[in-house]
């Protein structure tokens, strides 16, 4: 890398640091400023052309004497760029969480909780920070506008980091896609005086980590003095900067223009260099050798692909490759509008220049009239568009397309004619595959900025007064807050910390469509992967945040439901001889299980010989008919049908358990009315087994009811087959139909 001038291995052999001086590094930045002259012009015109720049110059049209012509940007370019970015967008607006990690602290099943939990509370911490979707966003739209984005941190304590995009962040050329092979690296920033201030308000402090206080102070008084000839002391400059210290680095001081460089060392460490952009400082504003352990400590390059040769330089985005279409796009649309407009005007040619002169109009009314034999009305026909210019703007449009399928494939469903939905599947397959393509390696580079990110948290000994630590504290706080210990913390598995990568692609429908069939493998799941499904398919549709509202996670405290009280109590009263009334607008799930509940306790003790049959029959009976109307309700709504069919199974079983409690109670009376005696006792005995009778009618009603809801249940699930089988008889019958039309044309 001698072409940067970095400094190779001593003479003796040992490491130093690869940067001279200031004077050197200022080179450095020059040289790599002044290589990059040319690709810094061509990402400026692709930029001009998002921003609305029309195709032509406004000056050089008015000094050919063509002002009057059209001359628009319609905006196409920008267009494509929302489309493109909406992808970006989604994939982390559509995750509950953003990253997934492992801590190593606790046993396996308090791993999990407390690696759930700190991820969630990362999360949170994260999303809070006020700059991070602007930072974020910023990030996308150059990775998808120019192929590069840069994630970089300026130290190494603040977890917030900044963007840059490729040309403010400037790398020697020839070098390979790759952080690793990236030896030096440097951008320019620039600060008000009273920011640069603070670096050094605690001169002690600030010497210890790293900061030339001299060099800090002759900038911030030069700064000051180019403006207004005052504060040639550094004693007033100070005082003014803690008292006024806004008007001061606003108002009263030019802006200080510093160059930031990261110098790779032999070692594989990164050191921090500050001086100052116009070359004047003798020495660095800050030296911070050997800071980050690795590049990606210091920054983070979001590569679009390896681009055409493998060099970071050669890589191009979405803005170089439909340039010259959108360019050519706007320029034929301004032609047809001039040609539009000029054949929507009346063409009058004067036969000599008197008549010119003397051309005016005379008006009677609603007639216009013409001086004679001296202006010839020119006819004026519009050019056929559809045959000329049409066709060539189909095949711009197309060749846009498919240059920006892998950014952008939602064109694929454009079209409006109308397709069966193993059409729209494959379709939208089709569709995540592209997007995923262009997604992936988006977050290949997301999951280090991630991974860097969840490093500066969980590092330990981050003080409230540092950069971002008020953010770390409420962060370690909540976590507390939760159960969660500091170790488990300060021992999560930074190689763990993973992007949650979203369902769709970054496609709404996409998304839609996974978790519709994700719907129909849930009857597979167990009941954590059920409510799982169900609240990932609410998601997709409304957001996790309303998702709680419906369907809560799998892992979360179970919401309290006053049907399960008046459950309680309803079971007490039939305990007690009393008939409950079911009433339409109850919880008819929440009840029923509550109601079988009861079924299966009084079932145990009765098994267990802890209560005598006759005593809990006519409570299992009357029980039994209760809860046979909650599960007929929820046998009825749609949405439930594995609710209802294992409601169904269960009251099944308890039915045939009270119907043998039905018989043993009827043998029972039977054998006390042969040992009875005549007279009253011969009375009672008939009474009960009358009793008996009537507890086995109404068992056996109830089972005739349960049996009907089954029938129901298995005549609807017939219906609802046989019309999902006709409307695909259809739908091939048509496709059959377009086919052969199309094969004999």
């Amino acid at each position: 890398m001698n072409d940067t001038l970095l400094q190779n291995v001593s003479e003796t052999g040992a490491p130093r640091s690869r940067v001279k001086d200031s004077k050197s590094l200022h080179e450095i930045y020059r040289k790599l400023r002044d290589a990059d002259d040319k690709s810094s012009k061509n990402r400026a015109e692709i930029q001009a052309m998002f921003d609305g720049v029309p195709p032509y110059s406004d000056v050089d049209l008015m000094a050919s004497g063509q002002s009057y012509r059209c001359n628009v940007n319609f905006d196409e370019a920008s267009t494509i760029q929302e489309s493109a970015m909406a992808g970006y967008v989604d994939i982390i607006h559509s995750v509950e969480h953003l990253l997934s990690l492992k801590t190593d602290h606790g046993d396996t099943k308090t791993r999990l909780e407390y690696s759930n939990v700190i991820a969630e509370e990362l999360t949170r911490a994260i999303r809070s920070w006020p700059q991070f979707n602007f930072n974020y966003l910023l990030l996308c739209q150059y990775f998808v506008t120019h192929g590069v984005g840069i994630a970089y941190w300026e130290d190494n304590i603040d977890w917030r980091w900044r963007v840059s995009m490729f040309g403010d962040f400037l790398i020697p050329r020839k070098t390979l896609a790759c952080e690793d092979e990236i030896e030096v690296a440097v951008c320019v920033r620039s600060y008000q005086a009273h920011q640069l201030y603070r670096f050094i308000e605690d001169a002690e402090a600030a010497t210890d980590m790293g900061w030339n206080v001299e060099e800090v102070r002759k900038a911030l008084i030069k700064a000051t003095n180019g403006s207004t000839g005052t504060f040639t002391e550094w004693e007033k400059l100070q005082i003014e900067l803690k008292n006024n210290d806004l008007f001061t680095g606003t108002a009263n001081a030019s802006e200080v223009k510093v160059i930031h460089a990261w110098v790779k060392e032999f070692d594989g460490s990164v050191s921090y260099y500050m001086t100052l952009e116009n070359n004047e400082s003798e020495g660095f504003l800050c030296v911070k050798r050997s800071l980050y352990d690795h590049i990606n400590s210091a920054f983070v390059f979001f590569p679009y692909g390896i681009g055409t040769n493998g060099y970071y330089h050669s890589i191009r985005g979405l803005g170089y490759k439909i340039f010259p279409q959108v360019q050519l796009s706007n320029r034929l649309r301004c032609q047809m509008a001039d040609g539009a407009m000029l054949s929507s005007t009346l063409l009058l040619q004067p036969q000599n220049e008197q008549a010119l002169e003397d051309l005016n109009f005379t008006y009677y009314g609603p007639y216009s009239v013409l001086a004679p034999d001296m202006i010839n009305v020119v006819p004026n026909a519009m050019p056929d568009v559809s045959r000329t210019a049409m066709p060539f703007l189909q095949d711009l449009s197309a060749q846009m397309q498919s240059k920006t399928a892998s950014y952008d494939s939602a064109s694929a469903i454009s079209d409006t004619r109308e397709k069966s939905k193993l059409e729209v599947q494959s379709i939208l397959s089709s569709q995540a595959r592209l997007s995923v393509a262009s997604l992936n390696l988006f977050y290949e580079p997301w999951g280090r900025v991630l991974k860097e990110m969840v490093r500066r948290f969980v590092r330990g000994g981050y003080m409230s007064d540092e950069p971002g630590g008020r953010e770390v504290q409420d962060f370690y706080n909540r976590c507390a807050l939760r159960g969660i210990p500091v170790e488990a913390i300060l021992a999560v598995d930074l190689n763990s910390v993973r992007p949650v990568r979203a369902i769709g692609a970054g496609s709404e429908a996409a998304r839609l469509l996974a978790t519709n069939e994700l719907m129909e493998l849930m009857p597979g799941f167990d009941e954590y992967g059920r409510k799982a499904a169900q609240r990932d398919r609410v998601a997709a549709r409304f957001g996790y945040d309303l998702a709680d509202r419906y369907t809560p996670a799998p892992d979360a405290e179970a919401r309290p439901v006053i049907d399960v009280k008046i459950a309680e109590l309803e079971n007490g009263d039939m305990r007690s001889g009393n008939q409950v009334q079911v009433l339409p607008n109850e919880n008819h799930l929440e009840h029923a299980k509550v109601h079988l509940a009861a079924l299966g306790q009084t079932a145990q003790t009765v098994e267990a010989g802890q209560a005598p049959i006759e005593q809990v029959i006519d409570f299992l009976v009357n029980l039994y008919g209760h809860v046979t109307i909650h599960v007929e309700e929820v046998s009825k709504d749609a949405t439930m049908p594995e609710a209802g069919a294992a409601l169904r199974k269960s009251l099944q079983q308890f039915g045939e358990i009270i119907n043998n409690g039905v018989k043993q109670v009827q043998k029972l009376r039977e054998q006390q009315e042969n040992q009875s005696a005549p007279g009253a006792e011969m009375a009672a005995a008939e009474q009960q087994s009358k009793y008996a009778d009537t507890l086995q009618q109404k068992l056996q009603e109830h089972q005739a009811k349960l049996q009907m809801m089954q029938e129901t249940h298995q005549m609807r699930l017939n219906l609802r087959l046989a019309d999902v089988q006709q409307k695909l008889a259809l739908r091939d019958a048509e496709v059959a139909n377009k086919i052969s039309k199309q094969t004999l044309v």
